[in-house]
């Protein structure tokens, strides 16, 4: 049996969609600042799941917005280029990278200029319990 990679799944919103919701779940969030205290706590995560390259685990995203993207592959540019505007569900052992804007702008065009203060960002485990 192979084993799967550790996906680092970057997303601009969470659902409970997203996870089958036939098991029970934990949900640890973790709250940051901003982008560098957001690679800085994805690395300390690593570092507990021994993992010492940003190559052995698999980045993926499922975000539209292209200024959001751009603002997350300043810092991990192993996230694709090309918005994705799929559908995720959760595969066990994802590790969320959450960026959301702080005041949803409803109506706006979807390319709108925004900086790294105009997101919350988190990063989010889920364990079956």
């Amino acid at each position: 049996m192979v084993k799967q990679k550790i996906r680092i799944v970057g997303l601009n919103a969470f659902s409970l969609s997203m996870i089958p919701l036939s098991v029970r779940y934990s949900i640890d969030v973790m709250p940051v600042k901003n982008l560098n205290e957001l690679k800085e706590n994805l690395d300390w995560i690593f570092t507990m799941y021994s993992i010492y390259d940003y190559e052995q685990v698999e980045w993926i995203h499922f975000i539209r917005h292209k200024p959001t993207l751009d603002l997350l592959r300043s810092v991990f540019p192993q996230f694709p280029q090309k918005p994705n505007d799929e559908v995720y569900t959760y595969r066990d052992g994802d590790i969320l990278i959450i960026a959301t804007l702080k005041t949803p702008r409803c109506g706006v065009d979807n390319d709108i200029a925004i900086t790294e203060n105009d997101l919350i960002y988190a990063i989010v485990k889920i364990r079956s319990c």
